[in-house]
């Protein structure tokens, strides 16, 4: 994935700003896992990081599928998510620019450790200013219908 992002940036948009876009923690920028593991936000260049925007997906509610297919429910978020501040707007769908955010007693939370449910079910901390320059979240989601692949004759 580093070596895409960076052929995408350095040669095919030298001069354009990107939309990293991809499952949340694969694209954070300042994150390592107890385990060891950076994603791809975290060990790409400083350059690229600057010459990207990195979006962030969240759902408050709603049916999702796993990767292998299989549907599960989302929790409720808890109080003080991520989740919870933005679900406050009321909206469908809401996109908040971290990136050019001035902390205030309004939204501290974006600057602070705040929790976010990964994959809709796991309580997850983070920054999230130091992890995404903005956040779209989705009120309201529903699993995919997959199409049927015709059978050749």
């Amino acid at each position: 994935m580093k070596e895409n992002l960076e052929w995408i940036c350095q040669e095919l948009y030298p001069n354009e700003k990107i939309i990293i876009w991809a499952h949340n923690l694969h694209i954070f920028k300042q994150y390592k896992t107890f385990t060891g593991f950076e994603p791809l936000g975290a060990i790409v260049s400083n350059k690229i990081k600057e010459q990207s925007y990195y979006l962030g997906l969240f759902m408050y509610e709603g049916e999702i599928h796993t990767d292998t297919g299989q549907p599960y429910k989302m929790e409720k978020p808890p109080k003080k998510s991520l989740e919870d501040y933005m679900h406050q707007v009321q909206s469908p769908a809401l996109f908040t620019d971290f990136s050019q955010l001035e902390k205030n007693s309004g939204n501290k939370w974006i600057f602070t450790k705040t929790t976010f449910l990964e994959s809709g079910t796991m309580p997850t901390l983070f920054v999230p200013r130091d992890q995404l320059d903005g956040a779209l979240l989705v009120e309201s989601v529903s699993p995919p219908e997959y199409l049927k692949r015709k059978k050749n004759k």
